[in-house]
């Protein structure tokens, strides 16, 4: 499966799901994908409104844009 593919899918369970601990556990798996997974947590965390799902994404990006 394309990588493309994997972060959609892992986008649509994000969406279909309310539980914040998951959606954070999705946004970790998402961070694996490093550029990719920039634009993908940025797309799903101005989705939200939980302010703790949106501060995880942030702090991943931010981790992730420190370690390229």
């Amino acid at each position: 499966m394309s990588e493309e593919k994997q972060i959609e899918d892992l986008k649509i369970q994000f969406r279909r799901t309310t539980e914040s601990e998951l959606r954070k556990q999705m946004l970790d798996t998402i961070s694996a994908y490093k550029n990719n997974g920039i634009d993908a947590i940025n797309d799903l965390i101005s989705t939200t409104i939980d302010d703790e799902v949106k501060s995880h994404g942030l702090n991943l990006i931010k981790k992730m844009k420190e370690n390229s």
